[in-house]
C-alpha cells in the first residue's frame, strides 16, 4: 500500500492506493473539510489490506492519535483537536504572539495558511555564508530558524526519541524580517527595518547577532541609527563576518558613509555593538585601559558622535543577550 497526500487550494486528501494483492483493486479517497473533519457518508470504509499505522495518517498527513478516543493529530509540537479547530497545547512560541490565543489554528484561516510547524526554516552555509530559505517551511507565524545541516547541505533531523523526524535547530526564535531567501551574512552587511508593522525588534535583531555569532565562533560588529532623526531605532545593520574572528570584528565606521538607509548620516547612528561569543566582558569591564574594545571606541566614537558603544555577551538563563555600555570610557579630544 501507498500512501500520497494532495493538497488543493481548499483541502488536504489522502489518497490510499491498495496493493495489486487487493481483490477489489479500489482506489479510496478521503475528504476533509479545512479544519480536518472527515467528509461523512463515505470515509468509513478502511480496507483490511492496508496497514493500520500508515493508514492512522490523516489529515495534512499528521497522524491520528485515537488511544482514549482522543482523537487528536499528532503535529509533533502540538497535539490538534479538528473537532475544535485549536491546539491541546500551548504554542511554544506564543509569546511571540501576545495578540493571539496560544490555542488557534493558522488564525481561522485554514484555506490561506499552513502550520507545518508555526516556523520558517533556513539554512545557513557556514563556508560561504549563503542563507537559504527550506521550502514549504513558510507560514504566517512571523518566526524563523536556521537548522543544521550535513557537509552535503542535507538537513539533520533527530534519529530516536519523542522528536525523531524532526529537524535539528542550530539558531530559533529569529524574528521574522531578519532573514532572506538568497542573502549571503559572510560576504554582504545585512540593512534591516525594525520596529514597524511586521519587522522585527530592536532586541529581536541583536538576540539574533549574538545567537549568530556563537554558532559560527565569530564577532559580528552592528549599528542602530534612526533614519528620521527622531531617535528611535527605525533601521539596523549586522556587519559582514568575512574577516572577523573570535575575538575581533573589522569594519570601521568609515565604511557606514554608504547610504544604508532614508535619509541616514553619521548623525543618526545612535548605536554601535559587537558581541562577544565567549560570553565574557574581559578587559572591557575590568582593564579598560587595555581593552581593543576601548581602543577602538575612541577612534569610532568621533565619526558617529551621538552613539553609545555596546558590549552584547551571554548571561545564563537569560534569553536576550545581556548589554554593557563602555561609551564612558571614550577620552575626547585632549586639551592642549
Amino acid at each position: 500500500m501507498g500512501c500520497k497526500r494532495l493538497n488543493t487550494d481548499f483541502f488536504t486528501f489522502l489518497e490510499i492506493v491498495h496493493s495489486k494483492k487487493s481483490a477489489s483493486e479500489e482506489k479510496k479517497r478521503i475528504n476533509y473539510y479545512p479544519f480536518g473533519l472527515k467528509h461523512k457518508g463515505y470515509n468509513s470504509t478502511i480496507s483490511s489490506n492496508g496497514n493500520s499505522t500508515a493508514q492512522k495518517k490523516g489529515y495534512q498527513s499528521k497522524e491520528l492519535q485515537d488511544e482514549l478516543s482522543l482523537n487528536w493529530h499528532d503535529f509533533g509540537w502540538r497535539n490538534y483537536d479538528a473537532s475544535l479547530g485549536r491546539w491541546m497545547n500551548i504554542d511554544p512560541l506564543s509569546e511571540l504572539k501576545y495578540e493571539f490565543t496560544p490555542y488557534n489554528y493558522v488564525q481561522n484561516s485554514p484555506m490561506y495558511r499552513i502550520d507545518p510547524d508555526g516556523l520558517t526554516d533556513y539554512t545557513l552555509n557556514k563556508k560561504t555564508g549563503a542563507v537559504t530559505e527550506v521550502e514549504g517551511t513558510k507560514t504566517e507565524d512571523g518566526i524563523d530558524r536556521i537548522v543544521k545541516t550535513n557537509r552535503k547541505g542535507e538537513i539533520k533531523t533527530y534519529k530516536s526519541g519523542k522528536k525523531k523526524g524532526q529537524s535539528k535547530v542550530a539558531i530559533g526564535g529569529i524574528e521574522q524580517g531578519i532573514l532572506k531567501d538568497g542573502q549571503n551574512l559572510k560576504t554582504d552587511d545585512t540593512v534591516i527595518a525594525t520596529g514597524g508593522d511586521g519587522q522585527p525588534t530592536e532586541d529581536g535583531v541583536k538576540s539574533f547577532a549574538l545567537n549568530l555569532s556563537e554558532y559560527i565562533g565569530k564577532e559580528i560588529k552592528g549599528f542602530s541609527y534612526s533614519s528620521n532623526g527622531s531617535g528611535d531605532v527605525t533601521d539596523m545593520v549586522l556587519g559582514k563576518y568575512m574577516n572577523n574572528d573570535y575575538t575581533t570584528s573589522y569594519g570601521t565606521t568609515n565604511e557606514l558613509s554608504n547610504k544604508y538607509g532614508a535619509d541616514f548620516s553619521l548623525n543618526n547612528v545612535v548605536q554601535q555593538f559587537h558581541t562577544h561569543p565567549e560570553g565574557k566582558l574581559g578587559a572591557t569591564q575590568t582593564a579598560p585601559g587595555q581593552s581593543g574594545d576601548v581602543k577602538n571606541l575612541q577612534k569610532d566614537k568621533p565619526f558617529i558622535p551621538n552613539a553609545s558603544f555596546i558590549v552584547l555577551y551571554r548571561i545564563v538563563n537569560q534569553k536576550s543577550p545581556g548589554e554593557y555600555n563602555y561609551t564612558h570610557e571614550y577620552k575626547g579630544k585632549k586639551k592642549r
